[in-house]
């Protein structure tokens, strides 16, 4: 039985930032304006790739960093 890459995606130990931003309903724009305030997710480079493990998405769902700023508006099409 072949998996597909959705599946695939579902069983990460880490995310890309395409992907945090896509399981987390944020844009590309909010996540570096987040990470530009200290607001975002604790990140790892791994060589030239920044990933987000399960365990700062989680951090980062229940802390203050998942609040979003009253300025800043989440991702077009995203239902909340």
């Amino acid at each position: 039985m072949t998996s597909s890459p959705t599946h695939l995606n579902q069983e990460l130990d880490c995310f890309s930032i395409e992907e945090f931003c896509r399981r987390h309903g944020i844009s590309r724009g909010t996540f570096f304006n987040l990470r530009a305030t200290g607001a975002g997710p604790r990140e790892k480079r791994v060589m030239s790739r920044v990933l987000i493990s399960r365990e700062a998405a989680a951090e980062w769902r229940t802390g203050s960093g998942a609040q979003l700023d009253s300025t800043m508006k989440p991702a077009v099409g995203v239902v909340r």
